[in-house]
């Protein structure tokens, strides 16, 4: 007779994921995902598990409740099987053995129906939770944050400003901005969000975008959370070769250190800001306003969560674009009666 064998694992590192390799499986079942960490639950999926149905066509069960934060590759494969037509959602509306008083208990405990823990854990929705969100403020206010029909006209006169957040491995944010100072609003109009990028080549592209936005208007400040070498970097830009073979300079832009003492006092500015409306973020702005939206922080909430691909670095621009943006200052110039 046909003999099956069953293989259990866990995925808390990458050591786990990796004893997981095989020559050929059947059935694969993944429980918990939004559980196991972003970058490691890929990796199970695309490099451990699906090799291993070349020969069986197998398949894999992928279950579990979303995730602290929907930036996560387990809504990647949600997103996949409704594409697929092969997704099931239970939610405690179907769970019909289980009466109606202890359903109200442990809503009651969780918060409501409306917490985002009430809302991911018994509804499976992709909320972030509120309690690990770096700015909980977004979620309620980003219909007039972040609009999704753009209707803010720049002003006739307005300051403008240039904030980095510097990352290699990590994403570099840059956020480009003025001061609306009838509205007392930061608009942020533009990003960038760069990997595996020199101080030089960053220095270029931010120079290239403000001359897109604003043309040769200077802005009032640029302020970079980075080493010394690479704000060095930026200002010295880039060397490319001509056709000719000849090496060619192509200049980058001078940056500030951005001032960072009193971190959690920067970011609670930043949440009010959004609270009140006195941050405005345009729609291609994705990047900034996914991070905005999604950032968390990690369990023991020292520090922002890390991703396999970023630090939640456009929370971190926007809380230097705060800091760096002169509140009050009249941009327009003083006629004399």
């Amino acid at each position: 007779s046909d003999l099956s064998v069953m293989h259990l694992g866990s995925c808390e590192s990458d050591g786990d994921v990796d004893a997981q390799v095989g020559t050929e499986c059947h059935l694969a079942v993944v429980d918990e995902a939004g559980k196991i960490r972003s970058e490691l639950l890929r990796k199970l999926v695309r490099s451990v598990i699906l090799p291993q149905f070349l020969t069986t066509r197998g398949r894999v069960c992928v279950t579990g409740t979303p995730p602290d934060s929907p930036e996560h590759y387990f809504r990647d494969l949600v997103t996949q099987a409704i594409e697929r037509g092969t997704l099931v959602t239970h939610t405690i509306d179907d769970c019909k053995h289980v009466d109606d008083s202890a359903k109200a208990e442990l809503l009651a405990e969780l918060g409501g129906p409306n917490s985002t823990e009430a809302q991911r854990e018994l509804w499976v929705k992709f909320v972030t939770e509120s309690s690990r969100a770096i700015i909980p403020e977004y979620a309620a206010h980003k219909h007039v944050v972040a609009p999704d029909v753009w209707t803010v006209e720049r002003p006739r006169h307005y300051d403008t400003y240039t904030v980095a957040d510097t990352g290699f491995r990590d994403l570099t944010v840059v956020v480009f901005g003025y001061y609306h100072f009838a509205l007392n609003a930061l608009v942020v109009e533009d990003e960038l969000a760069l990997r595996y990028h020199s101080g030089g080549a960053v220095g270029r592209a931010v120079l290239e975008k403000e001359r897109a936005l604003w043309g040769d208007r200077p802005p009032l400040l640029r302020w970079a959370d980075a080493s010394p070498q690479v704000i060095a970097d930026m200002r010295e830009g880039s060397e490319t070769r001509d056709p000719d073979t000849r090496l060619v300079t192509r200049p980058g832009c001078s940056f500030a250190p951005a001032e960072k003492q009193d971190s959690i006092a920067a970011l609670n500015r930043l949440r009010t800001r959004v609270e009140k409306h006195r941050v405005l973020i345009h729609p291609r702005c994705v990047v900034v306003r996914s991070h905005m939206e999604y950032g968390i922080w990690n369990i023991g909430r020292t520090d922002f969560e890390r991703t396999d691909s970023h630090h939640w670095d456009g929370v971190a621009a926007m809380k230097y674009a705060v800091r760096a943006c002169r509140w009050g200052k009249n941009p327009a110039p003083i006629v004399e009666p």
